[in-house]
């Protein structure tokens, strides 16, 4: 068995991917992924070896090599060959290394919950409808967020991520509502507000969680929907909720009508939250 750095490029990543006959299916997104990183400069080599039998037999990097093959990529890796074919059923049966388990180890304060928002952050503003799948909610399959470029995004707004955490921390430990979660919520203030948010957009944030909320206004339909819905242990589609919350956010700002029931279609593209009008810009119009 020999251990080698070695330079591979498109070209010999094909063709180490020519003998991937007894490896398990490839991961799409997660090549997609990789090959992201490597185009943008984030992809560090971190000592994972591809591994190659001594009969030529790739048995694991086929991830790797795709996406350098996808990003045209060429750099260093480490290379292990003439390993016993039978090892395989040993390789990658390790703990996984999480987002959060990164953020906790770089010392961010609340790490599980920097890395949810994170994950649901990014995919939104590509477009990509955020996953939820705590509780009974359910919603579109989710886009990688690879732990380079979560930490990434981290470091770049940390403290906007901080304030956004403190706000729905302090909210989730003030009520035993359990309309939403704090993971929805957080990203859902995100959508509405970004990473300026005011008093105005934490109080809708408030009026979902049951606290000061209206009779018949459009979130406390909402309200009401979602806890009868997890009474009969119902799957809430995470579009469904995500449209009918931005649809209440804008009833919100524009006098907060009495409704009876809210309409989204969930074939269609998110609603587009209305943004705010401050007295500054009101005086510049």
């Amino acid at each position: 068995m020999e251990a080698n750095f070695e330079t591979i490029n498109k070209k010999s990543a094909m063709n180490l991917l020519r003998f991937n006959t007894e490896n398990r299916k490839e991961k799409p997104k997660h090549i997609y992924s990789l090959a992201e990183e490597m185009k943008s400069g984030r992809w560090k080599e971190n000592g994972q070896p591809i591994i190659i039998a001594e009969d030529g037999t790739l048995l694991d990097g086929q991830n790797r090599l795709r996406a350098i093959a996808l990003a045209n990529y060429t750099g260093k890796f480490l290379v292990v060959r003439g390993v016993d074919k039978k090892s395989k059923v040993t390789i990658d049966t390790g703990v996984s290394r999480r987002l959060q388990d990164v953020l906790q180890m770089e010392g961010f304060a609340s790490p599980n919950e920097t890395a949810a928002l994170i994950k649901r952050i990014i995919p939104y503003d590509k477009g990509v409808i955020p996953d939820v799948t705590d509780g009974n909610i359910t919603g579109s399959p989710k886009q990688k967020v690879t732990n380079s470029r979560g930490l990434d995004f981290a470091k770049e707004n940390k403290e906007e991520l901080l304030n956004n955490i403190k706000f729905i921390i302090s909210i989730k430990r003030k009520t035993k509502d359990k309309t939403i979660t704090a993971g929805f919520a957080s990203s859902l203030l995100y959508m509405i507000g970004g990473f300026e948010f005011s008093t105005i957009h934490l109080t809708f944030i408030k009026t979902l969680f049951g606290i000061n909320t209206e009779e018949d206004s459009a979130a406390h339909w909402i309200r009401k929907t979602v806890l009868k819905a997890k009474e009969r242990k119902d799957i809430i589609n995470t579009r469904w909720l995500y449209g009918v919350c931005i649809n209440a956010w804008n009833l919100y700002i524009n006098g907060n009508p009495a409704v009876r029931y809210i309409k989204y279609d969930t074939t269609r593209k998110l609603p587009k939250p209305e943004k705010l009008i401050t007295v500054k810009e009101l005086e510049t119009a």
